[in-house]
């Protein structure tokens, strides 16, 4: 047990959580853990905790074992095993830098979750390189709206310990009750949020006060149409209470302890781009067009898992990386001449259709800008010709139910003009809603399931 951050703990007073009721302090989180560690023996192996929601304790609980350097597994629900065994490439664990802090699954939007080792000289890393531009000040917070066992919330609570400031937790994650707090809790000065939260925070029309640092958008891409509106937007004033922050679209996974790289929207014109990794981090695209990874940011290997259905173990982990140490991301991807990243598809994205790889965000962005698309997401269908055919699911602004061959056409003939025919969609089905996680992200791994039902289909891997 490695209890060094214990020391570090240099302004006792300031405020470590703060609630719509309450402020507790760092003095108080230093009390907790005294308490934790009276209740708990020295324990070498990983202690589970179940975390689906966000509560004080919960804060409390993980924050102490971050403290007292006894590794946790965090997941949503009960039943998951101890990990027992790892492969970590090349890697000395008997360095504090190389100890393990948590263990992570991977995001539930596809098929199977993988085991991720977090290493404290990743959360390090991921600390000092985002301090400048989005750290809070000293006695101000970064609004948690994720859940723990999600590596976006799990890092903003590790962030701002490193960082001695204060994370706000609101009473729920519901629309009105954020939109409130953006627009009026001037001690909030940094938030996360995926996409979908945002869209419809912007679409009830609040405005976040002037003191807001930074927003971070990640979840998945964001349309091209949304950031032309940004773009075009204007503040309400110099002397207004109220203006439009600087929005990051944010690229990261569990893998690398959330975000690795960033740009502010209002400072690109490439749908997907993401800007520049985060310090000390490197990046290459392969002649597949795979996005590789390396740095101190990236994770060693995936833990095994005993009596798991999925044995993720030295195999996987090894194919997740290449021969000279870099990390496989399964993305595809460019490097623009400035050096920034565009993420064209993440990994189970992907459309290979006639020999010709499809960017299901491009064919997304351009169906939002059709009026009467209220929501969209594309995927592949297996087809005997072509190898997989471009497919639309859309949520329309319509109560009625509309002709799908009516509304194929029509969307067809609108998108001539926006895509390359390869990237409009051959078949096109309206639905009443959109799979989605908890999270509000899209079940990309369900699309193309889906998507057969509706087709009469049966993919050959489901």
């Amino acid at each position: 047990m490695d209890s060094t951050l214990l020391t570090k703990i240099t302004h006792p007073d300031a405020p470590f959580l703060i609630t719509k009721e309450q402020v507790f302090t760092y003095a108080d989180l230093l009390n907790y853990t005294e308490d934790l560690a009276g209740r708990i023996a020295e324990n070498k192996r990983p202690i589970p905790l179940v975390v689906p929601e966000v509560t004080t304790e919960d804060v409390f609980t993980v924050a102490g074992y971050f403290l007292l350097g006894i590794p946790v597994l965090i997941a949503s629900q009960s039943g998951y095993a101890e990990p027992l065994e790892f492969k970590d490439l090349a890697e000395d664990t008997s360095s504090s830098e190389n100890q393990i802090v948590s263990w992570l699954f991977t995001s539930g939007t596809t098929a199977h979750a993988k085991c991720v080792p977090i290493r404290m000289r990743q959360i390090q890393a991921a600390s000092r390189a985002a301090k400048e531009r989005f750290a809070p000040e000293k006695g101000k917070a970064w609004l948690l709206t994720l859940p723990l066992y999600h590596v976006g919330g799990l890092s903003i609570l590790y962030r701002s310990i490193l960082w001695q400031t204060a994370v706000y937790l609101p009473p729920t994650r519901e629309i009105p009750v954020i939109a409130e707090l953006l627009e009026n809790e001037t001690r909030i000065q940094t938030a996360s949020l995926v996409y979908t939260q945002w869209k419809r925070l912007s679409d009830a029309g609040i405005t976040p006060h002037k003191k807001m640092k930074a927003i971070l958008l990640g979840g998945g891409p964001i349309p091209d149409s949304f950031i032309q509106k940004l773009k075009t937007a204007s503040p309400s004033g110099k002397d207004s209470e109220k203006t439009i922050p600087p929005l990051y679209n944010s690229y990261g996974m569990t893998e690398t302890f959330a975000m690795i790289a960033c740009r502010d929207l209002q400072k690109t014109d490439t749908l997907g781009n993401v800007g520049f990794l985060m310090a000390q981090n490197q990046i290459r695209v392969n002649q597949h067009d795979e996005i590789e990874l390396k740095g101190p940011q990236v994770f060693g290997g995936y833990a095994s898992l005993h009596n798991s259905a999925e044995n993720f173990d030295t195999t996987q982990t090894l194919s997740s990386f290449t021969g000279d140490g870099w990390f496989r991301t399964g993305d595809v991807g460019r490097l623009e001449h400035d050096g920034s990243l565009t993420v064209l598809s993440r990994r189970v994205d992907r459309i290979v259709s006639g020999g010709k790889n499809i960017t299901p965000y491009e064919t997304e962005s351009a169906l939002l800008e059709l009026p009467y698309i209220k929501e969209a997401a594309v995927t592949g269908l297996e087809d005997p010709e072509w190898g997989e055919i471009v497919v639309a699911l859309v949520v329309v602004n319509s109560h009625a139910d509309p002709d799908i061959h009516e509304l194929t056409e029509s969307i067809r003939a609108d998108l001539r003009s926006k895509l390359e025919p390869s990237s409009l969609p051959k078949r096109i089905f309206p639905v009443k809603e959109l799979t989605k996680t908890a999270l509000g992200k899209i079940r990309r791994d369900e699309l193309r399931y889906i998507a057969a039902d509706l087709a009469g289909l049966t993919p050959l891997d489901k």
